[in-house]
């Protein structure tokens, strides 16, 4: 609106002097637009705050100049980083991000804001930790730091499955029979153990599928072909999805026929989607990329609204990311937006089984099941063998997945077909409703907490905190021997720790964290009263 009233005025100053033509219409903008970077100011409102630390350098960052109009945090620089040879090597790398901070670039400004806080805990010791190694006498997978043993709240391993006894046997059962790797190219020939286990896949999740090295290159597969080479496609991306998933996505903003654009909208107001889809009428092909369980908070994708909009509109398709509800939700760990439409595309129980169809999942090995990899699950075979000969990926050797992460992936499914995935997943629910009742016991008199907690075994307690006040914070709980994980830009708008539970999580860990947290943040209302 500052801006719009501004143009506004120009407009009227050179109607007053019969100077209004066209041209000075269009000059006026594009001055305006220059100036005004209006598109980055709601992020740079967010993160202004959590620019604010006491040391010099991010005091700095955060001066007073950051406006909604203007997000420049300091005078800009008289020439672009771009005419410097190795800009990135001159100087220590917090000296190198004030200098994106300065350029002309309005992208680049944006990144250093976005990534100082991360660069600055990282400094502090709080990111990016160094383990030490095992004692004889701990358990396998033992955490440490220093000389002390931690409790383990940061696991992206949900089910306890990082140090199974049954992964340790396949893997060297298959080394001993396939050998560590197949040095074969997959465009001349394929890996006899891949193959087998590719088919172990499809039979727990009922589809063709491609084993990846990992769930973005599973994604990438098939970004770089069948959205790639689609010459009427258009991409709405979730303003939830993970950094990853919307750099593969918004890179596709470089191909002419593609139009990427990124819905500023929430799960529950899909509404908002359709008004996106209206804007790209000319698309015959409109792709909804999202996240099917979003790591931080755990929300999970509305499989149901979907569907019902997927029949309002034929155009539409689901592209969804469910690295992080694979293995501990699902029936057999296939995850709960997976279960849901691939029973829907197999049984038609609600009329939706043409819908079902209009969905493409990414899945991940690596977190849930703790073993490697992820996979592409595809509606038909005929969509298999176009991506695998069209994905640059597919043909690749630097993709290939390594004996030993094969036999963890064909081990991994072997359990979720004998139900050892579901009785983990038993004893993880457990754990959820004791980590969310110590929650509410510990925390409620320090912070508001929502009347309803989603049955996720990943917890997100927001802290209005300064960077450098939740750098000590987390520093503390590291020296009383607790982990867990600090959260922040870009992966989150404000500062906070994202706690995680698995089966091997006793209810003493989770209580011993909330008696520490409670105490610790009581001391921290009480210096700033």
């Amino acid at each position: 609106l500052k801006s719009l009233a501004f143009w506004l005025i120009l407009t009227f100053f050179a109607y007053r002097m019969r100077c209004l033509s066209p041209l000075t219409m269009g000059l006026s903008l594009v001055a305006l637009f220059a100036f005004f970077p209006v598109p980055h100011a709601f992020v740079v409102r967010s993160w202004v705050r959590m620019l604010r630390p006491r040391s010099l350098a991010v005091t700095e960052l955060a001066s007073s100049n950051v406006t909604d109009d203007a997000p420049m945090p300091l005078p800009l620089l008289d020439e672009d980083l771009g005419t410097a040879t190795g800009w990135w090597q001159q100087g220590d790398l917090g000296s190198v991000i004030q200098k994106m901070a300065r350029t002309r670039n309005a992208k680049i400004r944006l990144a250093a804001m976005m990534y100082y806080p991360q660069h600055h805990a990282a400094e502090e010791g709080i990111l990016r930790l160094e383990p030490r190694k095992c004692d004889q006498d701990d358990a396998p997978g033992a955490l440490r730091l220093g000389d002390q043993r931690m409790i383990d709240l940061g696991t992206l391993g949900y089910l306890g499955l990082t140090n199974s006894e049954r992964y340790r046997r396949a893997i060297v059962e298959a080394l001993d029979k396939y050998g560590a790797t197949f040095c074969i190219s997959p465009q001349w020939m394929r890996d006899p153990f891949a193959l087998e286990t590719t088919h172990l896949v499809e039979t727990v999740f009922g589809r063709p599928a491609i084993l990846a090295k990992s769930c973005s290159i599973a994604t990438f597969h098939f970004f770089s072909s069948v959205i790639k080479y689609d010459p009427h496609v258009a991409v709405i991306i979730d303003a939830d999805a993970h950094e990853s998933l919307r750099d593969q996505a918004t890179s596709l903003a470089q191909v002419e026929h593609s139009s990427v654009m990124r819905g500023m909208f929430d799960y529950q107001e899909l509404e908002e989607l359709v008004t996106k889809m209206k804007n790209l009428s000319g698309a015959k092909t409109i792709w909804y990329v999202a996240d099917g369980q979003v790591s931080l908070t755990g929300e999970q994708i509305p499989v149901r609204p979907l569907l019902e909009l997927q029949k309002r509109h034929p155009e539409l398709w689901v592209f969804c990311d469910d690295a992080h509800g694979a293995g501990w939700s699902g029936k057999g760990g296939i995850g709960h937006a997976p279960e849901l439409v691939l029973q829907e595309a197999d049984t038609n129980a609600e009329g939706f089984a043409e819908e079902a169809n209009r969905w493409v999942i990414a899945t991940s090995f690596s977190k849930g099941f703790a073993a490697d990899g992820g996979a592409l699950i595809l509606p038909d075979q005929q969509t298999k063998e176009f991506v695998e000969l069209f994905s640059p990926f597919s043909r690749a050797m630097c993709a290939r997945l390594p004996t030993a992460d094969l036999a963890m992936i064909h081990e991994a499914m072997k359990m979720s077909l004998d139900g050892t995935i579901d009785h983990l997943q038993a004893e993880l629910h457990e754990r959820i409703n004791y980590l969310h009742t110590a929650y509410r016991r510990h925390l409620k008199h320090l912070m508001d907490i929502p009347l309803e907690i989603s049955c996720r075994p990943v917890l997100h307690i927001p802290l209005d905190m300064e960077l450098d006040e939740v750098i000590r914070l987390v520093k503390e709980l590291h020296n009383r021997g607790i982990f867990v994980a600090p959260t922040g830009p870009p992966a989150a708008a404000g500062l906070g720790l994202r706690l995680t539970v698995q089966p091997t999580t006793t209810h003493n860990d989770i209580d011993t964290f909330f008696t520490t947290i409670a105490e610790l943040l009581e001391r921290s209302v009480g210096k700033n009263t």
